[in-house]
């Protein structure tokens, strides 16, 4: 993490701080406030885990994502921070590219499936990027 005085802290664990999960298969971070969100793929993307990294250095579990987007395989997942929230996409083995939104009151919107007029084939690996509208 780089620090605001632009000094870096160490490299440290996400699995000794929030938990253990299978073998990663994707992983994307965003900064959005105060907070660093982490969500990750595993076990050749069928299950997929968010944790958030707070400012004072703790962390929360890694918890399941299956309550917000449900049982899909993911290829690839990405993170981005808007105004404050969390947008997360995820492109799915059977040809979908999801997106939800997680929420400055920490609940999560329901996931939607995003169509991309004229892409050829199915998404592969997403990525996901926040927006500046001043």
């Amino acid at each position: 993490i780089r620090q605001v005085s632009g000094s870096w802290l160490g490299w440290g664990s996400v699995a000794q701080a929030a938990g253990t999960t299978g073998p990663v298969t994707s992983v994307a971070m965003a900064g959005a406030g105060d907070e660093a969100h982490i969500v990750l793929a595993t076990d050749n993307g069928t299950r997929q885990y968010h944790a958030v990294r707070n400012s004072n250095g703790t962390w929360t579990p890694l918890t399941e994502l299956k309550g917000v987007i449900g049982t899909v395989t993911s290829k690839s997942v990405s993170a981005a921070a808007v105004n404050g929230e969390v947008q997360v996409a995820i492109s799915t083995t059977d040809g979908r590219l999801l997106h939800t939104i997680r929420h400055t009151d920490r609940t999560w919107a329901a996931p939607t499936t995003v169509t991309i007029p004229g892409l050829p084939t199915a998404p592969g690996v997403v990525g996901i990027t926040a927006t500046w509208n001043p």
